[in-house]
Formats: structure tokens, C-alpha cells, sequence
């Protein structure tokens, strides 16, 4: 049989550590299981860019890996993109998260147009968890063309978000 004294400890234990118990990080603040967000959504797309009187192309990506070929027959830059929307560690639920299919359309590179160059800068941003980032870039340019890749560092891409 135990003390009266020692209950009393231990009830008092009990009280002063669950009132100060922090919520885990999987926890929200009123105690619900919320768990942590892992998602990964990847989407491949086809870009033709026509270029009848340009004679250089700038390409400016982060772009994991990229190819560049000629084709002395082509009249067009055709790229070939390879992407992935990511979410790592949020601490949520995946509505909240925003944890959606990635589009192959936001994998579409802008064009700019100024004289004879063409500038296509890719869709590639993070946001805190949040990430949109080109695996994979294979570029056929015609063989005429001068073609020069601009790498985007991860730290020019923090903050650039675009989600759409």
C-alpha cells in the first residue's frame, strides 16, 4: 500500500507535468494529431518556341540537369522539361499544405524577345516547404543558334514563389 504521501507526489507530478507539456511537432496547439507533410508531384511537358529571326537563346534555370542539342534542320527551340512540385516537413494537413498534382503546364519556361535573343527563364521557385524545381531540361536549338545557359543558384530561387 502506498503512502498518502507518496500519491500525493505523484498527482502532483502528473498535474504540474501535463500542464506544462509542450505540443509536439506533430501536434497542434489544442492537441490534434496534424502530422508532417511529405508530398512530391512530378509532371513532364513539351515547349515549342518559335524563333524564325532570333540568333541566340538565353536559358536562365536551376534546372537539376540540362542538354543541349543542334539540329541543323530545325526552325524551332523544342524543350523537353522534366519537373517536381515538393512539399518537405510541413507541419499540417496536406489540404493545407496545398499538396496538389503538379500541372504540366507550370513547367512552361517564360519568353522574353529583344532583337535577335530569346530569353526563356524557367518556372523554378521555393517557398519555406515549398518547392517547384526542373529535373530535367533537354533543348534541341537550330544549329545557326547560339545558345548560352544562365544557372540560377537555390538561393535566388528562395522567395521567387509561383504557385498557382
Amino acid at each position: 500500500m502506498m503512502k498518502l504521501s507518496t500519491l500525493i507526489v505523484v498527482a502532483m507530478w502528473c498535474l504540474v507535468g501535463c500542464s506544462l507539456r509542450q505540443p509536439s511537432p506533430a501536434m497542434s496547439a489544442y492537441g490534434e494529431s496534424i502530422g508532417i507533410v511529405d508530398y512530391k508531384s512530378s509532371a513532364n511537358l513539351s515547349q515549342i518556341v518559335k524563333v524564325p529571326d532570333a540568333s541566340r537563346v538565353v536559358i536562365a534555370c536551376y534546372c537539376r540537369s540540362y542538354t543541349v542539342a543542334r539540329d541543323w534542320t530545325a526552325k524551332d527551340l523544342v524543350l523537353n522539361i522534366a519537373g517536381t512540385f515538393e512539399i518537405d516537413g510541413y507541419h499540417g494537413s496536406l489540404e493545407y499544405a496545398g499538396a496538389r498534382p503538379l500541372a504540366a503546364t507550370a513547367l512552361r519556361f517564360e519568353e522574353t524577345r529583344s532583337d535577335r535573343l530569346v530569353r526563356l527563364e524557367s518556372p523554378e521557385w521555393t517557398v519555406l516547404h515549398h518547392s517547384l524545381v526542373i529535373d530535367s531540361l533537354q533543348l534541341t536549338a537550330p544549329g545557326h543558334m547560339d545558345v548560352r545557359v544562365e544557372p540560377i543558384s537555390m538561393d535566388e530561387l528562395r522567395g521567387r514563389g509561383r504557385a498557382k
